[in-house]
């Protein structure tokens, strides 16, 4: 994949994640911890989520970064 698909994916991932979390959160009140299973699997659901988006963020940068250092590199040698 490429990177700027990438790291829209990963943006993308990362807003839902938070707008899950939100939601989830003050389905069950606006607690700071969980009070029960369900809630407690929904903050791991959310979190996960998030996780995922921002790992895709960062290897798009990553990726990105790579290939800037490499195109950098040809034209030094040139």
């Amino acid at each position: 994949m490429d990177s700027r698909k990438m790291y829209i994916v990963g943006f993308i991932t990362t807003i839902i994640g938070y707008v899950f979390a939100f939601i989830e959160t003050a389905y069950f009140g606006f607690n700071w911890t969980p009070i029960n299973r369900a809630e407690f699997i929904c903050d791991c659901i959310a979190s996960m989520i998030i996780r995922g988006g921002l790992s895709m963020l960062i290897g798009a940068i990553i990726s990105n970064t790579a290939n800037e250092i490499e195109e950098l590199r040809k034209s030094f040698e040139d």
